[in-house]
């Protein structure tokens, strides 16, 4: 089960994380982001949100940025977003960083986590979808944290990306990386991509980001010692 995988036992463990750590999600995100950046992660776990935070770096929702804050957005859920009650802290405000409970989850006496897939066809992004089970507050949650990453990517410098490989079955995550691309004035306006992964191989960056230039390739994304 997702939660019981990405939940509170990732909690526990990002709690361990030192900031004197050299792994390569302290090292080259933690502590290199910096007010007026935005953070995505595509991690159903709350992480990479509670390392930032406890640099006392403050995150927040949204597809506009705040003074002094990191734009975040969570575009496949999160195992601390309870389905039912999704308030404003997941589309403008700070992160939701404990997650929900497995065995609760398990037993059904608890919300479920609102979780997407890397699938071709996500109903949670169709609002007549959502409508009829009368969730469309998901449709709202998601659509913002989708739009927050086409406003990251219209407007960013530099990318910095560590493990996600950009399916080709994630068609909407192409889509809305392909849209934020479409948004850049003017068109060609640079863009650098250092990218961290086991193959190295930059074909799908490539894809995703044609006009990025360079494209380099930083080595594997290196483990935290916890």
């Amino acid at each position: 089960m997702l939660v019981r995988t990405y939940g509170r036992s990732c909690d526990e463990l990002a709690n361990k994380v030192s900031d004197t750590d050299s792994c390569t999600v302290v090292a080259s995100v933690a502590k290199e982001i910096k007010a007026g950046d935005s953070l995505i992660s595509f991690n159903y776990d709350t992480v990479i949100e509670r390392i930032v935070t406890n640099l006392k770096k403050t995150l927040r929702h949204g597809k506009d940025l705040k003074p002094g804050t990191i734009r975040f957005a969570k575009p496949h859920g999160s195992g601390s977003w309870p389905i039912g009650s999704l308030d404003y802290h997941v589309t403008d405000g700070e992160p939701l960083l404990i997650s929900l409970d497995h065995e609760e989850v398990k037993q059904r006496c608890g919300p479920d986590p609102l979780l997407l897939g890397a699938v071709p066809l996500k109903s949670e992004l169709i609002f007549e979808v959502q409508e009829y089970y009368r969730a469309s507050r998901v449709f709202e949650v998601i659509r913002e944290q989708w739009r927050a990453v086409a406003n990251a990517v219209g407007t960013a410098e530099r990318i910095v990306v560590l493990g996600y490989s950009f399916p080709k079955e994630d068609t909407y995550g192409r889509f809305f990386f392909r849209e934020g691309m479409s948004m850049r004035k003017p068109l060609d306006l640079p863009l650098h991509v250092d990218f961290y992964s086991l193959s190295g191989d930059q074909k799908a960056i490539q894809e995703v980001f044609p006009t990025a230039k360079p494209i380099c390739f930083k080595g594997p994304v290196t483990p935290a010692a916890v």
